[in-house]
């Protein structure tokens, strides 16, 4: 697959959608921010919440391996869709990643040295991309 962040992140989206049509608006976009935020912290990649209804990520999230770059989607993905639910102030980290493997239909979970948000790629995704295993660098700190 080695499929972009957008072009994963519509597909996943397109799912969550069916499920809580209000994540439709969600976004996805670049952004300097989550690139200087990443600089301070090699950990994070991506946020929600900076601008209205979108997720921002920093240009390093592509150079993940797909497995990751899906976790770190449908995590994000779980943030938004416990803000349109109405609960943004009142949810954990753990909540966002139950929202996101709903919306995945599978496990969002943590792995590695950096507990980075991790997902196997489920088999409608594998589908739709034709995805043979990731052949991305695997996470490490730069």
């Amino acid at each position: 697959m080695s499929s972009s962040v957008p072009k994963l992140f519509t597909l996943i989206r397109a799912r969550g959608a069916s499920l809580i049509p209000a994540l439709e608006r969600v976004k996805i976009r670049s952004c300097k921010s989550a690139d200087a935020e990443h600089s301070d912290s090699w950990r994070q990649f991506m946020h929600y919440g900076h601008q209205k209804d979108t997720i921002c990520y920093a240009a390093a999230t592509e150079e993940l391996e797909d497995e990751y770059k899906v976790g770190l989607i449908a995590h994000e993905l779980g943030h938004a869709a416990a803000d349109l639910l109405g609960f943004m102030r009142k949810h954990s980290e753990s909540d966002a990643n139950r929202l996101g493997s709903a919306i995945l239909g599978g496990m969002v979970r943590y792995r590695g040295k950096h507990r980075l948000e991790w997902a196997q790629v489920p088999l409608w995704l594998v589908e739709t991309t034709g995805w043979r295993g990731s052949r991305r660098r695997s996470v490490r700190s730069s």
